[in-house]
């Protein structure tokens, strides 16, 4: 589970800087992008601009050991809720609401949501693509059952860090469709540990 973690954040650690790479090389290259295009639109998150609103589903990955024997397919379906605006147009700030499901563990279930706050690194590929990574925080509540008497259950909550990638492909100057990792690092009764919800979904730009 180590070398998952490790291979995991060498991931984040060059997405992330191949998307500020790309955006750089956009922003001296001129390359142009729906996504800004025309004049500064409003946003519900004060200082940005070109606000949107979206909403994703996708599957979700609790990545727990500690599986005892019964059914534990740490899998499940979840969803998330976003908001966001732009600082600049390789830059911006996305807050939302995430929701992994249930997932089957230890004769019980694992159940994980909770609000986020992230800042994003966008990178212009073409007219309508743009790839972006992220990083920012939440704060999570998750819920814990078992059948297994002496193994850890009950309600956790507390913060963490959330990180991620994702494309976009804008239909239009209105809507978007988008395709996002994201990792949450969330506190579970005994332990802390990552959830991943691989998602596509729609925006909606003021």
């Amino acid at each position: 589970m180590r070398y998952t973690r490790r291979l995991a954040r060498a991931g984040v650690a060059l997405a992330l800087g191949s998307t500020v790479s790309l955006a750089t090389y956009a922003q001296t290259s001129g390359t142009p992008s729906r996504q800004t295009s025309g004049p500064a639109s409003p946003s519900w998150i004060p200082g940005t601009s070109y606000g949107y609103v979206g909403g994703s589903v996708g599957r979700s990955d609790y990545d727990l050991g500690g599986c005892l024997g019964f059914s534990c397919d740490d899998k499940g379906t979840g969803f998330k809720l976003f908001t966001g605006g732009r600082v600049s147009r390789y830059f911006g700030v996305e807050l939302g609401y995430f929701n992994l499901g249930e997932a089957d563990r230890n004769g019980g279930h694992v159940k994980a949501q909770g609000a986020n706050l992230s800042l994003l690194g966008i990178a212009p590929i073409a007219d309508s693509f743009s790839i972006f990574g992220k990083l920012g925080g939440i704060y999570g509540w998750t819920k814990t059952s078992t059948a297994i008497p002496g193994v850890p259950a009950g309600n956790e909550d507390g913060v963490g860090i959330t990180y991620g990638a994702g494309l976009q492909y804008d239909i239009n100057k209105s809507v978007g469709l988008r395709a996002d990792w994201d990792r949450y690092r969330l506190k579970y009764v005994g332990q802390r540990d990552n959830a991943d919800l691989y998602s596509v979904g729609v925006v909606f730009k003021f």
